[in-house]
């Protein structure tokens, strides 16, 4: 199934009305719950060119950058994971997507991910 496809597939209405009244983003919002992107996240590091998706960043929906957020965030590798996220901060427009990076490969990275966290900070990005 395609990403699109299974977006349109798991559209939860109430969902979608909390999201349009608590998420300030100029992205269209699809009304995915989290739950069904982590699960979908973890397929797509399976069954996609890994490579090709990252390299989409141009986000129709709220819910493809969360989604993104989520591949991210299963992701071991530790410099693919900053370099998507050096982009990824650059366009995020709202504190949820924000909140909701937390990439496992940090965990192991401590001493790394702090040299970044001072880069970070020092940006006049918002959500960077």
């Amino acid at each position: 199934m395609k990403i699109k496809e299974y977006l349109q597939k798991h559209i939860d209405k109430i969902y979608k009305s909390y999201c349009k009244k608590s998420v300030f983003t100029n992205y269209k919002i699809i009304g995915v719950r989290n739950n069904k992107l982590k699960r979908y996240a973890k397929t797509i590091i399976k069954k996609y060119d890994l490579n090709d998706y990252l390299l989409n960043t141009n986000f129709k929906s709220f819910d493809e950058m969360q989604l993104y957020i989520h591949v991210l965030n299963e992701l071991d590798d530790y410099d693919l994971v900053v370099k998507n996220l050096k982009i990824i901060l650059k366009i995020i427009d709202n504190w949820c997507s924000c909140d909701t990076i937390r990439p496992k490969c940090f965990d192991n990275n401590l001493d790394k991910v702090e040299q970044i966290i001072y880069e970070w900070i020092k940006s006049n990005t918002i959500y960077e």
